[in-house]
């Protein structure tokens, strides 16, 4: 009905005709003009990631990176490929070298392989594969953030937020309450989250959000509660306080980590100072100059 009203003369083609004829001849323009980029650049430095849907099938992506003689970056998502077997070493590399084989990327014009610090895939690059491997310095970052958090000092801390967090989130009538004291106190409304450790800055936005909704949340916890689920205990003073400490810090990890993984622009050269300045300014009350030969150690890996 939309398109009949602003293009009342137009003929929108079926689902056969899109899925058949369409869909496939814009693929088959799509990787012509990528095949044309790839040719004329004369080294790749490769991503490999892995991740889940939400029906819980695995899959693999692959991108490619490079720069063409124009000096320019080009960034190419060469495959997604499902998983249906174990991810072993060699299952990885293999499924490596056919993605690499299907865009004419000789494993020569490869200078490197970045992944996350899994067993497996870094088995797959330096074993199998026989290629220089680089440790994903955003899964670095985030996997520090995952082990700062189960600390003891914190993990009490986390686990009251998300009760807090998901008592709002899944009783429609606390929501809607919430959401009623929030414009009562004449504050943005705003739905809280709860912290998922498969989401990178799932920890910071339920931080911020139960700071920003602070007074609302502790009028609504005060009330008297006529419902079927139990009302978590409202963060003390103190836990308040730490819980802002934390938004700050994660805030800023959270912004550097955005940062390391973008395409746009190579990051590698500023990974050691966002590393350094992450410790020093966050973690470490110690001139900089007096520790000149820090080391951060994450995952066994020394960065």
């Amino acid at each position: 009905m939309y398109v009949r009203y602003i293009a009342p003369f137009s003929k929108v083609p079926g689902r056969r005709k899109v899925t058949e004829r369409v869909l496939p001849k814009l693929r088959q323009d799509i990787e012509r003009v990528i095949h044309i980029r790839i040719s004329s650049i004369k080294a790749f430095s490769i991503c490999v990631d892995g991740w889940m849907s939400g029906a819980n099938d695995l899959y693999i992506a692959i991108t490619g990176h490079g720069i063409t003689a124009e000096w320019v970056l080009e960034t190419f998502l060469l495959d997604v490929v499902p998983v249906h077997q174990d991810e072993t070493g060699v299952f990885l590399a293999e499924s490596i070298t056919e993605v690499l084989d299907s865009w004419n990327i000789e494993m020569q014009r490869v200078v490197c392989i970045t992944t996350d610090g899994a067993a497996n895939i870094r088995n797959a690059v330096e074993e199998e594969l026989k290629m220089p491997w680089v440790y994903c310095s955003a899964h670095a970052v985030n996997l520090a953030i995952r082990l700062s958090l189960d600390h003891a000092l914190v993990k009490p801390l986390v686990l009251k937020a998300k009760l807090i967090a998901k008592f709002f989130k899944n009783s429609l009538k606390a929501s809607r309450i919430l959401a009623d004291k929030q414009r009562e106190l004449h504050l943005s409304v705003l739905k809280l989250k709860a912290d998922n450790n498969t989401r990178w800055g799932s920890a910071h936005e339920m931080f911020e959000r139960l700071w920003k909704s602070r007074s609302a949340v502790t009028a609504c916890l005060a009330r008297r509660w006529n419902t079927h689920h139990k009302v978590p205990d409202n963060l003390t003073t103190e836990e308040w306080k730490a819980l802002h400490k934390l938004c700050l810090i994660l805030r800023a990890l959270k912004d550097s980590s955005e940062f390391l993984s973008s395409q746009c622009n190579p990051t590698i050269g500023s990974v050691m100072p966002m590393l350094y300045t992450m410790i020093y300014h966050h973690l470490v009350d110690i001139p900089f100059k007096k520790q000149p030969k820090m080391t951060l150690r994450i995952d066994g890996t020394s960065l």
